[in-house]
């Protein structure tokens, strides 16, 4: 019996509905590798006798890998394919999560995650120009549900790291290693998709100049400069922060879940609300405030209900996040576009958000408290909420 091919239009669905599980299984892999060492960072400073300086650096390594790093994506896409090229970078990311769990003296520990910063850089440049065409017509959707994934990815380490590291016998180079599983699925969909759906149009051209002259590309990579360093502070020093104050660790641990619960419901409403509701940037302005009032609050506010400062800057955080990356997309005319404006978004970007937990703990190092840098990042949001609406696509 000879089996029919599904007609054309089935064969696509089918096609657009593995490429968003490839694109949504890629991105769950991107955060875990940083939000799981902010739950068990005082152990690692403590086992390590690291000061408060070095432990902000091992979670400014990954910002620093990205600011390096991503500009190669697209020549290692031009080289070996879009598809080829994410899942070799899932793969490292799964080999140098996995190198934590022996990492017991400082030197392996960086030096993993120097390679994961790397992985991570590649895989999480390619996904926008992926998005760009396979979706064109759907780019809210689809960054909102890889946006999303990237949230619940977080999620699940900044509340499971701790725990995990109980469970495991209070080894938190196992609690840490063991999100390496996550990127078997990963690669196993990208594989699939490689084989039944490979994209046919040219592979990402490497952007042999990116748009230094372009005043629009500066906004973006400033704005995505200022959101890196307010989720990346907080990802690391919101949970000692609350140590500090006297609670324990599980307890301090919640509420960065919390915050990271709270951009899961924010990547779930605010793309929908954007994409049927009017200008992205009336959103993108309402979930910076947000941050805005969170931050101000987690900072100023000593012990008194981080629970509320921390669900309002998570809802901002999970709005402004997959609003920016659509930016990135919906203001490029092409996939080459995108992947120049992507580039420089997340060097530059990521270069300016680097400086981010060092700098705090050397400011918690010098005044004994994180009040000061946690209250810093809510001017942050204060100066990024100001320059949103000259976020607008012009004949640079």
């Amino acid at each position: 019996m000879i089996r029919r091919a599904p007609p054309p239009a089935e064969l696509a669905r089918r096609h657009a509905t593995l490429a968003i599980v490839a694109l949504t299984l890629a991105a769950l892999n991107l955060r875990p590798g940083l939000s799981s060492v902010g739950p068990v960072l005082p152990r690692i400073r403590s086992d390590l006798s690291l000061t408060s300086a070095e432990a902000g650096l091992l979670t400014t390594l990954p910002s620093l890998c990205f600011a390096a790093f991503a500009p190669m994506a697209a020549r290692l896409s031009q080289r070996f394919g879009t598809e080829r090229t994410v899942i070799a970078a899932l793969g490292l990311i799964g080999i140098a999560t996995a190198l934590r769990w022996p990492a017991d003296r400082a030197a392996s520990l960086f030096g993993a995650t120097i390679v994961l910063g790397f992985a991570i850089a590649i895989a999480q440049t390619l996904l926008p120009p992926v998005v760009k065409r396979r979706f064109p017509g759907r780019a809210v959707l689809a960054t909102g549900a890889y946006a999303l994934a990237i949230n619940l990815g977080a999620l699940m380490a900044a509340s499971l790291t701790a725990p995990a590291a109980h469970a495991l016998g209070g080894s938190w180079e196992a609690a840490l290693g063991i999100w390496s599983l996550l990127t078997v699925p990963a690669v196993a969909a990208w594989v699939v998709l490689e084989r039944v759906s490979p994209d046919r149009a040219p592979a990402v051209r490497a952007p042999t100049r990116l748009p230094w002259r372009s005043p629009l590309a500066w906004k973006l990579t400033l704005y995505m400069g200022g959101l890196s360093i307010i989720y990346i502070v907080l990802l690391t020093w919101l949970a000692p922060r609350y140590e500090d104050l006297g609670y324990s660790d599980s307890r301090a641990a919640l509420v960065l879940t919390v915050f990271t619960a709270g951009q899961i419901v924010g990547g779930v409403l605010v793309p929908l609300l954007a994409r049927h509701r009017g200008d992205l940037r009336r959103w993108l302005a309402v979930s910076t405030a947000l941050v805005a009032v969170g931050a101000l609050g987690l900072g100023l506010g000593g012990g008194s209900a981080p629970w509320v400062w921390a669900t309002l800057a998570g809802l901002g955080m999970g709005g402004a996040f997959p609003l920016t990356l659509t930016l990135f997309v919906i203001f490029a005319r092409t996939p080459e576009e995108s992947s120049r404006l992507t580039a420089m978004g997340f060097s530059i970007g990521y270069l300016i958000a680097a400086v981010g937990p060092a700098l705090a703990g050397a400011l918690r190092d010098i005044t004994g408290s994180l009040a000061l840098p946690i209250t810093l990042l809510g001017i942050v949001a204060l100066i990024m909420l100001a320059g949103i609406p000259s976020l607008r696509r012009t004949a640079d």
